[in-house]
């Protein structure tokens, strides 16, 4: 589900124009997930990642002979605030 929004909400509308797919640069996708991740913080790595699952899978199909995603900018993940909750605290949850 988050896969599909971050294609269809994110990635797709911020592609410029049409491209074959030989012609896709490192310089393109980096553009592309830049504008991407300015739609929240975690919508640059997802970007990334499910660019990279096409690419690969385009390698494998024979559309293009590299796959460019792992030679783009990384966005980092934020991570997350773990808190440890005493016994009486998670007594009150149940």
């Amino acid at each position: 589900m988050v896969g599909a929004y971050t294609l269809y909400d994110l990635i797709i509308p911020n592609i410029d124009y049409d491209i074959k797919m030989r012609f896709v640069s490192v310089e393109y996708l980096d553009g592309l997930l830049e504008r991407t991740s300015k739609a929240c913080v975690s919508a640059g790595n997802k970007g990334r990642e499910i660019l990279n699952l096409a690419m690969k899978e385009a390698v494998i199909e024979g559309y293009v002979n590299v796959n460019p995603v792992p030679e783009t900018r990384p966005y980092k993940r934020k991570k997350p605030n773990i808190v440890i909750l005493s016994r009486e605290k998670i007594k009150i949850l149940f």
